[in-house]
């Protein structure tokens, strides 16, 4: 009868436990990437989504941007609708000198278009680094509300750069 490890049980066992670990942090490692991705797509179907009802239905909606709690709330007459940001991300938006943080509404007209034009900045979740910028534009003529999305063109762009929400540091994507 054996009592113990022997040395080549310890040796594989370790294998197997770090070898699994690794799968685990590439698994972490991208979540931040799929989140971005699934921003970049989700959060211009809800806007557009609500533009659409308000062009169709003739009605004014309210577009409620909650960043502390991460949800994202269209409310109308008759349009009720809620998106849920990613967790691992962290979103402001540079009104100037000022910089919103929590809260942010505005309102989309009977013809879809925005009444306010503001951009959107998400973070990494450590807030060090600027990952993306989702712009929202009025357009007078064709009475819609555009969204433009861009990334940085010399990446990381850091928060502690001054300047980082200057348009010439980003490349606009489609």
């Amino acid at each position: 009868m054996k009592n113990g490890f022997t040395v080549l049980e310890l040796v594989l066992s370790m294998a197997i436990i770090m070898i699994i670990t690794s799968f685990g942090i590439m698994q972490f490692g991208d979540m931040e990437k799929r989140e971005l991705n699934r921003i970049r797509i989700e959060f211009n179907l809800f806007i557009d989504n609500a533009a659409l009802h308000c062009l169709n239905s003739g009605e004014r909606s309210n577009i409620v941007l909650d960043f502390n709690n991460k949800v994202i709330t269209a409310k109308g007459p008759r349009y009720n609708k809620k998106y849920k940001l990613p967790k691992k991300l962290n979103y402001f938006i540079k009104d100037g000198n000022k910089t919103i943080l929590d809260k942010f509404e505005f309102q989309l007209n009977s013809t879809g278009n925005a009444n306010k034009m503001f951009v959107i900045y998400i973070s990494d979740k450590h807030k060090k680094k600027v990952l993306h910028r989702i712009g929202i534009y009025s357009i007078s003529v064709v009475k819609y509300v555009k969204i433009r999305q861009f990334v940085p063109k010399k990446s990381p762009l850091y928060l502690t750069d001054d300047k980082f929400y200057e348009i010439e540091k980003w490349k606009e994507i489609q």
